[in-house]
């Protein structure tokens, strides 16, 4: 909902991995999801988002510009955080959508726009993601105390 997955995420390595565990992790991975392997929308969006991940984090250059950008966006994410409004899971709407057959949570921001959220979206059981109202970026620290 909120923050997307790292490179590093993606290819499931540390920060402070090394060329030779990203380059690794990357072949296992393009094994696993390759479109030849795996025909599916969502494999073939997963190949893209490893393909991508590999690209930057492949040469010492774009990887250091990379490193850069994370610090300074993960600096802006605390300070939202810090800001946002606590909401639980639990105080959501529950919805459901036919076509996708997923269910999805929604509050409605202080603005009146709808906030919605996707059970595949969830974090950890007792753990927290922030999200932004679409309407007036207001952000919610939205804590998981439903689902594992």
């Amino acid at each position: 909902p909120s923050l997307t997955k790292t490179h590093y995420d993606i290819l499931g390595v540390s920060r402070t991995a090394t060329y030779e565990e990203i380059k690794a992790a990357y072949h296992n991975l393009a094994r696993q999801t390759h479109p030849d392997k795996v025909s599916s929308n969502r494999s073939q969006d997963s190949f893209r988002r490893l393909q991508s991940a590999w690209e930057c984090l492949r040469q010492a250059e774009t990887r250091q510009a990379y490193d850069e950008q994370l610090f300074l966006k993960e600096q802006k994410l605390e300070s939202k955080r810090q800001a946002a409004m606590p909401v639980s899971l639990s105080e959501l709407e529950v919805g459901h959508d036919d076509e996708s057959d997923e269910h999805v949570y929604i509050y409605t921001c202080r603005c009146g726009e709808e906030l919605q959220i996707w059970q595949d979206e969830m974090p950890a059981l007792n753990e927290s993601f922030l999200t932004e109202c679409s309407g007036c970026s207001f952000s919610y620290s939205v804590m998981n105390d439903l689902f594992k």
